[in-house]
């Protein structure tokens, strides 16, 4: 059964200046299959980001956009 993280936007941001690939250094960390959970507000932020931020930060917040792709969302509230 696979592990559920649940990431904010600062740990999916850090993936975009660090290049890694989560899904395998998640699996390597917990030693198992995790499923990555994005609750909504986060995903919210990053699409803010990604059309607001600096330059740079559009880049990055892009950059996890593209990749979460096949990743659930889930409401907060």
């Amino acid at each position: 059964m696979p592990v559920d993280v649940i990431a904010d936007s600062s740990f999916l941001l850090a993936q975009a200046e660090a290049g890694l690939d989560v899904d395998r250094e998640l699996t390597r960390v917990f030693g198992r299959k995790v499923r990555l959970v994005i609750p909504q507000p986060v995903l919210d932020e990053v699409q803010r980001i990604a059309a607001q931020g600096s330059p740079k930060a559009r880049r990055k917040a892009r950059f996890v956009l593209e990749r979460l792709t096949g990743y659930g969302t889930v409401n907060s509230s």
